[in-house]
């Protein structure tokens, strides 16, 4: 546990040294807790001066009304730079592929340029073009299912989706079996419901019901444990799901959780749990047995993409909140 312990004191490091610089430009710590583990779960050693650089250039390079301008630029500057050695050169790039999405259909607005995002972290960058119309017929067929609940919070989780190679109708026949059939296990209906449909679809080859028997099981392990489990974490349990055996680590996380908060982030437990989630599937990827369980590295590229997904969601669940209140 000592890697464990280690992270943990640089998730820490981090986050001070973010509050401290940032306190008066980004008023919600939700935010810089998600930055600070987007560093340490792709073991990014971190320095203040070249995030504030990335975030600056962000920012001098947007337009005045631009979202970029918000706290939105703090949260592409970390997903730059723990991605890309040369992140102010690949911000051009970003803003490329944010052109070709809205010149496609996609409104302008912060759920595209995170779309841009997961296309350039992605693994397929010869056919960005088709992949972007693909995720626009996904996001059209989830609209068409779900009127109410699609936003344009959806975007980036659809262009997620169109990695797979399974056509368009297979994708949103699975997303919609997912939704219903864990709506009868009790899963609430909504927004938090959808995202946790979208996750698990991101697994074309894992049988639905055992998805879906594993997804309940952990989601009751988890209440069991004492944990305030709510619908934001969802998206999480998901995650959870898709990991063989990680339905074991369970009994660590309310642990891990309150290490996280640590006194630091008192009243923001429910984001601490959610990343508490995130680190053990950071730490269960990295295990070298399980290949022996059948992690294949198809498998494992595909809950990398889940893990970007559901920390999507986080985003998603946090940014109304902050949008108006961080526009410096």
């Amino acid at each position: 546990m000592a890697e464990q312990r280690e992270k943990i004191q640089d998730y820490h490091d981090i986050y001070r040294q973010l509050r401290e610089k940032l306190k008066w430009k980004l008023s919600d710590r939700r935010i810089i807790m998600i930055i600070a583990s987007i560093y340490v779960m792709n073991d990014r050693p971190f320095s203040l001066e070249r995030f504030l650089q990335v975030s600056d250039r962000i920012k001098k390079e947007s337009g005045f009304f631009s979202p970029l301008r918000s706290y939105l630029r703090f949260l592409i500057a970390a997903m730059l730079d723990v991605h890309f050695d040369n992140a102010e050169e690949q911000f051009q790039q970003l803003l490329r592929l944010y052109k070709k999405m809205t010149d496609g259909g996609f409104s302008r607005g912060s759920f595209t340029y995170l779309s841009a995002m997961a296309l350039l972290t992605g693994n397929n960058q010869e056919h960005v073009d088709d992949r972007i119309r693909k995720a626009l017929l996904i996001y059209k067929g989830m609209k068409k299912e779900h009127y109410f609940l699609t936003s344009t919070s959806d975007y980036p989780l659809a262009v997620l989706l169109a990695e797979r190679e399974e056509g368009v109708e297979k994708i949103l026949l699975d997303m919609e079996g997912f939704y219903r059939q864990l709506h009868v296990k009790g899963f609430r209906k909504g927004n938090d419901l959808q995202f946790l449909s979208h996750v698990l679809s991101l697994d074309p080859e894992r049988d639905m019901q055992e998805l879906v028997r594993r997804t309940d099981t952990i989601y009751g392990k988890l209440k069991q444990s004492g944990m305030n489990i709510k619908t934001m974490h969802y998206s999480d349990i998901g995650m959870l799901a898709l990991i063989p055996g990680a339905d074991e680590e369970i009994k660590r996380i309310p642990q891990l959780a309150r290490d996280l908060e640590a006194g630091k982030h008192f009243g923001q437990r429910d984001v601490s749990i959610k990343l508490a989630i995130h680190f053990i599937v950071h730490e269960k990827l990295k295990e070298s047995n399980l290949v022996e369980t059948g992690l294949t590295a198809a498998i494992e590229t595909m809950i990398q993409a889940a893990q970007q997904a559901a920390m999507i969601a986080s985003i998603a669940a946090i940014s109304a909140a902050s949008a108006s209140n961080n526009s410096s």
